[in-house]
């Protein structure tokens, strides 16, 4: 049986992300005292959820958290790290990298770290909240390129204009708006819309975060929940070329499946998802994590993606996959549709505590 704190070799993944500053930030152990004047903590939480790549250490100002496989979250749940308070100027406090655990995360980034990125036109650190919990999530292609500014003649006029760019998932090619309404509908199909680069972007292509400021259950609610045999689970879509997905637990053991996701789920990083331009790392605050009840204090269950809402199409089933009482997760869909290997479809879980 598989536990939930393990990789899943799933077609699908759900998820949330941010990205830090620059190359050059001191790096120390973990349990090395963090130099700050503020008494005020914020607490942290990494998912690997790229498609195709190494295993990532979690570093935030400095201080590396751990270590999580491609497909898991840091052990151990949330880290606590010391933050300076942001006070009214709303100080931007706090730095965040990932950085492969051995040799080098490769790809578009080649040697160079993943890093938080506070617009997409720039570098910058996090404004972290005391007490604040935020998830962290590496996500997307290491071949992914940057995002490229694209230009349109205004049919008035016949000036020049920044305008939508299309990407093709499968070849990575990048056009123009007025190129793209040139091809026919189905050589359109194979495009998307990654939004209007700015002037200026800073999205170096690659693997990025996506970031979300957790709505966390409280330990009241936390306590209720093991009484009650009930667990707490949201899912994240981080597939870069997957279609809408919808996601069902069904117990190992017989008795009623879960619903988790019964609207369809999109990429979190694309335009359909609400992410426009498509460009650099993602801020968002998550809807709280379902409850669910798993009927005892432990339960196995096989973890369904369909691609249709009546759960009909599966994409992808992950068996044995135990969730206990109490415990925090969240499922993030990862990997090509199409893929092989480490670049196939697949899942990242993590436990929040």
């Amino acid at each position: 049986m598989k536990s939930i704190h393990k990789i899943l070799g799933l077609t699908a993944v759900l998820s949330m992300a941010l990205f830090s500053c620059d190359e050059n930030d001191g790096i120390r152990s973990a349990n090395t005292t963090v130099a700050n004047p503020s008494t005020n903590n914020a607490n942290f939480f990494f998912i690997n959820a790229t498609t195709g790549g190494p295993s990532l250490d979690f570093f935030v100002n400095g201080v590396n958290l751990g270590t999580a496989d491609l497909g898991a979250g840091l052990t151990g749940g949330y880290k606590s790290v010391a933050i300076t308070t942001p006070g009214l100027n709303n100080i931007a406090n706090t730095s965040i990298r990932a950085k492969a655990t051995s040799g080098a995360i490769g790809g578009v980034l080649g040697s160079n770290d993943l890093i938080f990125r506070a617009t997409n036109t720039g570098i910058g650190n996090l404004v972290a909240a005391p007490n604040a919990r935020y998830t962290f999530i590496a996500v997307d292609e290491l071949e992914r390129p940057a995002p490229l500014r694209t230009f349109s003649i205004n049919s008035t006029t016949q000036a020049l204009a920044a305008d939508l760019t299309y990407y093709n998932r499968t070849t990575r090619a990048q056009i123009s708006n007025d190129a793209f309404r040139a091809l026919s509908a189905g050589e359109q199909a194979a495009f998307v819309s990654i939004g209007t680069i700015p002037a200026g972007v800073s999205d170096p292509g690659g693997a990025r975060f996506y970031v979300i400021t957790d709505s966390y259950p409280t330990d009241a609610v936390i306590a209720a929940a093991v009484t009650a045999n009930q667990a707490f689970i949201r899912f994240v879509h981080a597939s870069p070329n997957a279609p809408g997905v919808f996601v069902r637990l069904v117990p190992t053991a017989g008795g009623a499946d879960i619903n988790v996701v019964t609207t369809a789920a999109v990429n979190v990083m694309s335009v359909a998802g609400g992410f426009s331009p498509s460009a650099g790392s993602r801020t968002a605050t998550a809807p709280s994590f379902s409850t669910i009840t798993i009927g005892a204090a432990s339960n196995s269950y096989t973890v369904e993606v369909h691609t249709t809402p009546g759960f009909t199409a599966l994409a992808l089933a992950v068996p044995n996959v135990t969730l206990q009482a109490g415990k925090v997760y969240t499922v993030v869909a990862r990997g090509l549709v199409g893929g092989t290997g480490a670049s196939a479809l697949g899942a990242s879980v993590g436990v929040h505590n």
